[in-house]
């Protein structure tokens, strides 16, 4: 019987320790999904104008920002301020601890409006490095979308503009260059917003004039006629269009 009483006190010890174990292994798995959760926050950095590609992980499908084209030439975007509502609001705390007295009203929903000169400068000899990247690798976006948080005043500015341009600056920065009576009235650095929302496009090749294969839309939906989602899949078309 002492013996039997022995063993059950040597073995209670054990129990608890192994109890305490499994919880703080419990813990340390909250823990760790937590800290994945907001590490997917620096994913929503992708500003209008960007390339990249999605990741898959254990959480979601993330953007990720790869390539910065140089944009030379204005491009024409739309620019609608919008009021927050509840579902505007829940994707904006997703990406950022909001104090409850600085909850935003507002934000501006960007848009490229002006494809044809966006596309005239990927396929331009000084994005040659963002063309071959293009070519090379499959499954690519741009950024031709966003929803972001600006402060009021910049918002009250966006507002006022007539026209509202995308641009690249020296230190391939994306800039907003708000036009009014044709005239340069204010520079805004997209770097200043916080993206909460974007959306993408995928890109389209076909073969020019030249019989060089080039980018020829940047689209949502499927190719046209002639034109493919790859470079590879052009190229074939190319070859075998020669026999």
């Amino acid at each position: 019987m002492k013996t039997a009483m022995r063993k059950i006190l040597y073995i209670l010890p054990l129990l608890f320790l192994s109890c305490s174990i499994f919880q703080k292994s419990n813990t340390d798995k909250k823990k760790i999904h937590k800290g994945k959760s907001t590490s997917t926050i620096h994913t929503l950095d992708a500003v209008i104008g960007v390339i990249g590609s999605f990741q898959n992980n254990l959480i979601s499908k993330e953007f990720q920002t790869n390539a910065f084209p140089v944009i030379n030439h204005k491009v024409r975007v739309s620019a609608i301020i919008k009021n927050f509502d509840k579902s505007t609001l829940k994707q904006l705390k997703r990406v950022e601890v909001l104090d409850s007295l600085q909850i935003p009203t507002k934000y501006v929903d960007l848009k490229i409006m002006d494809k044809s000169t966006l596309i005239d400068a990927l396929n331009a000899s000084y994005n040659k490095s963002v063309f071959t990247y293009l070519k090379n690798v499959e499954e690519t976006f741009i950024v031709t979308s966003v929803s972001s948080v600006f402060t009021s005043e910049t918002l009250k500015k966006i507002s006022a503009a007539e026209e509202v341009y995308l641009k690249g600056n020296k230190n391939k920065d994306f800039i907003l260059e708000l036009y009014h009576n044709e005239n340069l009235m204010e520079t805004i650095h997209l770097s200043k917003g916080k993206v909460f929302g974007y959306d993408t496009s995928h890109f389209c090749w076909g073969v020019n004039e030249k019989h060089n294969i080039e980018i020829t839309d940047i689209s949502h939906d499927k190719c046209s006629k002639n034109s493919y989602k790859t470079y590879n899949k052009a190229f074939k078309k190319k070859e075998e269009f020669k026999f």
